[in-house]
């Protein structure tokens, strides 16, 4: 079949079209360490569940946006599966992880809110004779060296932090002192499958990482995502202090804190939605 130049051009504008379609088709994948700590599930239209590899993964939409959303559990390894298992199975555009991280910025207050910038495993490494002497990880099957940190995709980070002026946040009652508004900070946050207590531990992650947060799960979703290329984002919420061994009572500010997250990661999926 023979086409003239303006048949060209209209097909091609056809293709051009669908294929716009096909990648607006594509779910934002949402991933957080339980459904019982960032209950989001709620506010999802039309929602239904698929299980892959025993996993749960729930689909639907928020403000017209398709989503699908998984629960990590908690650790690097749990995350790493369920993070690969949400590209593999449900080929998103990119993934949002809300969790909760303990504080390694003395500036911050419980229900403040991390954007993680850069990433970084701190249990990556060698131990001797207590120092420890950081490595790289490694690509799965290429072998070559990833980066120390893993970088937020920074189209997502720049419309995240271009919403942040219209939201209207819950105050945070941290049963010492005075409700006040929570903030919101891009920062790096470093993982690790060991729980830090230690004030002189923190202290040395602070400095080496110059890190603003700790958790044990976000920089193990964000190596799977830096290797299967799919843009990336952190938002996690301070639940432990940088000189407290206390973690807060999650009961005592729960309701607001998780209100605050759901409210961040709605306005981020709308905007996605418009690009």
């Amino acid at each position: 079949m023979r086409y003239f130049p303006s048949k060209l051009a209209l097909v091609l504008s056809l293709l051009l079209q669908c294929v716009a379609c096909l990648a607006l088709a594509k779910p934002v994948g949402i991933l957080q360490v339980s459904q019982q700590s960032i209950p989001i599930l709620p506010n999802i239209v039309n929602a239904h569940t698929i299980r892959v590899m025993r996993i749960n993964f729930v689909c639907g939409t928020i403000n017209g946006v398709p989503v699908v959303v998984g629960d990590t559990g908690s650790g690097k390894v749990n995350a790493a599966l369920v993070s690969t298992v949400l590209i593999q199975q449900f080929h998103v555009r990119c993934i949002l992880f809300n969790g909760y991280a303990s504080s390694l910025n003395s500036s911050l207050r419980v229900g403040d809110i991390v954007m993680g910038s850069h990433t970084a495993e701190f249990d990556v490494g060698e131990l001797s004779q207590g120092m420890m002497k950081y490595e790289y990880t490694n690509t799965t099957g290429t072998n070559t060296p990833n980066p120390l940190y893993f970088p937020a995709d920074q189209s997502l980070l720049r419309l995240a932090e271009d919403v942040v002026g219209s939201l209207h946040f819950s105050q945070i009652d941290d049963a010492g002192g005075l409700p006040y508004l929570p903030r919101i900070i891009s920062g790096t946050v470093v993982t690790g499958d060991i729980l830090v207590s230690s004030q002189r531990k923190k202290e040395l992650l602070k400095r080496y990482f110059h890190a603003d947060a700790l958790d044990r799960e976000t920089a193990a979703i964000a190596q799977v995502c830096w290797e299967e290329k799919t843009p990336y984002l952190s938002v996690i919420t301070i639940s432990r202090l940088y000189r407290s061994d206390t973690r807060v009572d999650l009961n005592s500010f729960h309701k607001d804190a998780a209100s605050n997250i759901i409210q961040f990661d709605e306005a981020i999926i709308s905007r996605i939605g418009k690009h």
